[in-house]
């Protein structure tokens, strides 16, 4: 192996482990969205269940109501958005460590 093979091979590992790292941290980043989703949706269905009846009577449990339906779907983009990334950091890493084989043999 010569010289340039081997820096080939070394900077092709270090961007497998930094592609890694990165879907580490988006699998951390989805499983925060993913509580945050369940909590919106548990606070919906409260909201939902105390507006009840007075729906469109009683002004406060109507705001309460549309400001849990906000944040639900606050929740849901932001959820979308971290599933999407693990996606991207998976085809990362997947692209690195091809990169790695190609490199190192």
């Amino acid at each position: 192996m010569t010289e340039e093979e081997t820096s080939a091979c070394k900077t092709a590992k270090t961007a497998v482990t930094a592609a890694e790292g990165i879907l580490a941290t988006a699998i951390a980043a989805a499983v925060v969205t993913a509580s945050a989703l369940t909590a919106a949706t548990a606070a919906e269905v409260a909201a939902g269940i105390a507006a009840g009846a007075e729906l469109g009577l009683n002004p406060v449990a109507d705001a309460a109501l549309a400001a849990a339906s906000a944040e639900l779907a606050t929740a849901t983009t932001a959820n979308a958005v971290a599933q999407s990334a693990v996606v991207a950091a998976t085809a990362g890493v997947a692209t690195a460590k091809t990169a790695e084989t190609a490199a190192c043999g």
